[in-house]
């Protein structure tokens, strides 16, 4: 947010009459031709809290102008935070105006401090809640794209607040956003009069450093597909957001020139700042896929949230606890381990509080439960610790984890994600011991199984297929060790069938592998891309027959074995 100014006399009409006694002391926060934020202080001997108070920005010649179509758009605004937009980590409506009693329209919430306020106070912890930003916005923008209905389409450090007691973010104002009522064109939406007003115009307009692409396409009224890539219009605002916050703590450059930048050097730019600074991989990857310029190449919403969906790591500090603590009653023991870690159940579905819940001792399998419990089974939401010390907390069905869950088992590896009938079942993230290894993708019966990214305690990483897991199907494989690459077809975890290899030397063969090695025919081009061979290949080595074109222009066509020319020679200049 802009720096405050204390507000002047003659605005003081901008503040509902209402709200002028109770908070006398007001600050102009920010504003706009179209809505103005304002600080509201309460007098000391009242006990209220300061609020943000958001009203239309009476002042500008555009209200006077378009007044009924600016009450209507802050109406709208109000009404989706109310009826669609059901989230922790959107701002809470505290008041309202009276639509019967006051002219223009206005709401109120807790105050909290922006993160354009963090930035410019260099918050210290501002690198280690990009993680939590990126994840908690994401969050939000889901909640209302998931109702079909709401769609915001501009976002700035300004319109997010950071609540410190909670530890959390939220999207405080949802100007920008267009109200859908069902997915179509947006050659058809061009008709809608809210959507490409003059209004929505100015306000787009006056957070365009942080518009992507195709969001300023619309404001000349450019078409860019259908309803459904505007989400990815924002997804690009959380990136840059989240680039900003980053440099503002390391220096470097300023990302909000990225417009200066052609599409190469914005890429070349964002990649070598990145991978100056110290941040875990998965994050690094992300931030860099939020930047795409095209829409389709960035990462949805949700995809955003299952990335980022793990709360802290409990690998190890929870098993430390454990064991410090193993003098103590096995019940007294779970208790006071778990009652500061409470699981997160995801945005769409119900946080089931546990609280009113004891726990007990299930002698069918010594284990201690706490939850809910249907004919002597559990069955709802519970936690549990088992005799090994592995402890699991989320959802049951007949007496097994069934539905989303975490599990810390004896070994330190930690999994949340899908279960069924108590076993991993669905999408989910499992962390191995070693901090460097994890897995995230697709579960089958406890396997790996489907589609999943993982990361090697060597550094290595493998995305794609797996089945029964192992690397099983399509994949890439990148080796950090040998500084390699194959992309292409694998059967139970060796490279077999088409695929491509790229050495650490520099030669590239595409071609047919089995048993992990080249085998069948392939096109083999040397490090300086000088020289290639096309033909066989027997155990990484050309064999059989094949044509090679050497550096000075001269080919050899005929048999080969192992990895020379064998038989019948025919060169040619």
């Amino acid at each position: 947010m802009e720096s405050l100014t204390l507000l002047k006399k003659e605005e003081d009409h901008r503040i509902p009459e209402e709200l002028r006694k109770t908070y006398p002391n007001v600050k102009l926060v920010r504003e706009n031709p179209v809505f103005a934020v304002f600080e509201a202080t309460p007098d000391n001997q009242q006990k209220k809290k300061r609020v943000l108070i958001k009203t239309v920005n009476s002042d500008s010649s555009l209200y006077r102008m378009n007044s009924a179509t600016i009450n209507h758009m802050l109406n709208q605004e109000i009404a989706s935070i109310e009826f669609y937009l059901k989230n922790k980590h959107v701002a809470k409506i505290l008041q309202k105006g009276d639509k019967k009693k006051d002219k223009k329209p206005w709401y109120s919430m807790e105050y909290q401090k922006s993160l354009s306020q963090l930035i410019k106070e260099k918050h210290s912890d501002l690198e280690i809640i990009v993680e939590l930003l990126i994840h908690n916005v994401a969050s939000a923008m889901s909640c209302a794209y998931s109702v079909e209905r709401v769609v915001l389409l501009g976002l700035t450090p300004e319109h997010i607040l950071y609540d410190r007691e909670d530890n959390l973010f939220k999207i405080a104002d949802w100007e920008t956003a267009f109200i859908a009522q069902e997915k179509r064109s947006l050659d058809a939406a061009y008709k809608d009069p809210l959507m490409f007003s003059i209004e929505l115009n100015a306000v787009l307009r006056s957070n365009r450093l942080y518009l992507a692409p195709e969001i300023e396409a619309l404001l000349d009224k450019k078409p860019i597909g259908n309803l459904q890539t505007l989400q990815f219009g924002a997804a690009f605002s959380l990136g840059l957001i989240a680039l900003e916050v980053l440099s503002s703590k390391y220096g470097g450059w300023d990302p909000l020139n990225w417009k200066t930048l052609s599409v190469e050097d914005f890429s070349k730019e964002t990649n070598a700042f990145l991978e100056g600074i110290k941040l875990p991989l998965r994050l690094r990857a992300l931030i860099q896929n939020l930047l795409k310029i095209h829409p389709e190449s960035r990462p949805s919403l949700k995809k955003i949230i299952e990335t980022l969906g793990r709360l802290e790591d409990l690998k190890s500090d929870l098993l430390e606890e454990r064991k410090s603590q193993k003098l103590m009653p096995q019940k007294l023991q779970m208790q006071a381990i778990l009652e500061s870690r409470p699981f997160y159940f995801g945005e769409n579905e119900a946080d089931r509080a546990l609280k009113g819940y004891d726990y007990i001792e299930l002698p069918r399998d010594k284990s201690i439960y706490r939850g809910e419990i249907l004919r002597g089974s559990r069955e709802g939401c519970g936690e549990n610790l088992f005799p090994d010390n592995s402890y699991y907390v989320g959802f049951w069905k007949n007496g097994l984890p069934h539905g989303r869950g975490r599990m810390i088992d004896a070994r330190g590896q930690v999994y949340e994600g899908e279960w069924k009938y108590g076993k991993k079942w669905g999408k989910g993230i499992l962390n191995f011991k070693d901090p460097k290894h994890f897995y995230q993708g697709d579960f089958v019966d406890d396997y790996f199984e489907g589609v999943g990214f993982m990361l090697l305690p060597n550094g290595d990483t493998y995305s794609g297929e797996w089945k029964n897991g192992v690397f099983h199907g399509k994949g890439e494989y990148i080796s950090l060790e040998n500084k390699s690459k194959y992309n292409g077809e694998w059967v139970n975890g060796t490279r077999q069938g088409k695929g491509i290899l790229e050495e650490e030397d520099g030669s590239v063969y595409e071609g047919d592998f089995k048993a992990g090695q080249k085998n069948g025919k392939g096109v083999l081009l040397s490090p300086d891309k000088s020289s290639c061979y096309d033909g066989d290949f027997v155990d990484d080595l050309p064999e059989g027959y094949g044509t090679k074109v050497y550096s000075d222009g001269t080919s050899y066509k005929g048999h080969w074995k192992s990895g020379k020319r064998n038989g019948n020679e025919v060169f040619h200049k």
